[in-house]
């Protein structure tokens, strides 16, 4: 038998991406998309009920946040305590998220409970209570999270940093206030409810072991007619354009010393559906993206500046933001910022050499396919997608599209969008 000759580095090629299958889509008498990803041999299934707008669509700040977690604490037919109660019983589990673009309830149970548990949520998206006291005890949690917070240099460089980049008229620039909590009520979330929860503005995710009288039970209970809050009409989700920043370096004191201080560096991108979109992602990659990004083996590994810096690409509505984030001890601030304007200027002049093209385009490849593998993960991106007005195959073609770049279409890229003049820095420091 051969002898393997350990001294010699394994041969590589470029990993090709593809998919072996989509979810199947079907509408509801209702006319609400459903999306099917069955899987063998599981009992599970997981249904996300995906509402768009989010943040986006607040009257008063937490609005959207409340409005959701607040569907377990009773409804007409179920007090909270037995709602809980029936899901721990049954093994189940109901949660909510809320993202500037959109909210979903997101529910997991076995098969074989699949109508109890469905029963509950569809008395908590039609006759919700909104108690006083339950939000009052939660608004109190979450008020307390928010000052602790508040301390944090990540806290206040992030804050700052957007408000700058974005405008404090844009949703995602806005400071969040303690009073916002304070003048929190339940006539808010009803009114949020009412505008936003509603099966006009809902699209389905179904994951896991079904089968066709678990579907015609869902359609039974949320595809036979309007359902949720009293709009008739799917909200408009309107554009807020950003404020264009005047300045491009920005200092924030802490009240109070610390031993770390935090840096953001930025720039405003073009939407996701940009042509340009899978070679600015790419280039996002090899400056912060991964652990031997440039960002990483310039300013941890070989001036020991940090110990995680990382570079990524932000959705939100109508705007893109590539934005670079860090800490580092308050006397390394200017050495780090000057570094990553260092390396954004070097991915501008010279183009990527061949193997380090090669290896993060396996990078991202094998990341993509990771997160297209067909699994209870998988629903998180289709929502991501469903928003943009994507299938999987849109996301799977704009990735394929990475295999074919070269250094000097990058060269390019990287000068039209990286360039060091479009970017802006911010920390927060001791």
């Amino acid at each position: 038998m051969q002898k393997l000759d350990r001294s010699l580095i394994p041969a590589t090629h470029q990993l090709q991406l593809t998919i072996s299958r989509e979810p199947e889509i079907i509408f509801l008498k209702n006319n609400i998309e459903v999306q099917l990803l069955h899987l063998n041999e599981t009992q599970l299934i997981r249904i996300d009920f995906m509402f768009k707008g989010g943040q986006w669509l607040e009257t008063h700040p937490q609005q959207a946040r409340f409005a959701f977690s607040q569907l377990k604490e009773g409804t007409k037919n179920y007090s909270a305590d037995t709602i809980s109660e029936k899901l721990d019983y049954l093994g189940a589990t109901i949660t909510s998220s809320t993202n500037l673009s959109y909210s979903y309830l997101t529910v997991q149970c076995l098969r074989k409970h699949l109508k109890e548990v469905l029963q509950i949520v569809c008395s908590m998206l039609n006759e919700p209570l909104y108690d006083a006291t339950k939000l009052q005890i939660a608004v109190n949690q979450a008020k307390t999270a928010f000052l602790i917070n508040q301390k944090k240099v990540a806290t206040v460089c992030r804050n700052k940093f957007y408000a700058e980049i974005l405008g404090q008229s844009h949703p995602m620039g806005r400071y969040q206030q303690v009073e916002d909590y304070d003048s929190l009520t339940t006539k808010h979330l009803e009114d949020y409810y009412k505008e936003n929860i509603t099966s006009n503005n809902c699209s389905l995710f179904i994951t896991g072991g079904f089968e066709d009288e678990d579907i015609n039970l869902i359609s039974q209970l949320f595809g036979e007619g309007h359902w949720g809050g009293t709009n008739n009409q799917p909200p408009q989700i309107k554009p807020i354009p950003a404020t264009p920043f005047k300045e491009r370096h920005f200092s924030v004191k802490m009240p109070e010393p610390t031993v770390q201080a935090a840096v953001k560096v930025g720039c405003l991108l073009p939407k996701q559906d940009d042509a340009d979109m899978p070679y600015i992602r790419l280039l996002s990659v090899l400056l912060g993206g991964y652990f031997g990004s440039r960002l990483m083996n310039s300013i941890r590994e070989t001036k020991g500046f940090t110990y995680d810096i990382s570079g990524s690409i932000l959705s939100i509505p109508f705007q893109t933001v590539f934005v670079i984030q860090t800490e580092t001890p308050n006397a390394c601030v200017q050495q780090v910022i000057d570094e990553i304007y260092v390396e954004l200027q070097k991915l501008c002049s010279e183009p990527v050499p061949d193997d380090e093209l090669m290896l993060v385009k396996n990078y991202i490849v094998g990341n993509v396919l990771r997160r297209c593998e067909l699994t209870f993960n998988l629903p998180s991106l289709l929502m991501g997608l469903s928003f943009r007005g994507e299938k999987l195959h849109n996301f799977v073609e704009s990735n394929q599209k990475i295999n074919q770049v070269d250094n000097t279409l990058l060269l390019n890229i990287a000068n039209k969008y990286f360039s060091p003049e479009c970017f802006i820095d911010c920390c927060a420091l001791g």
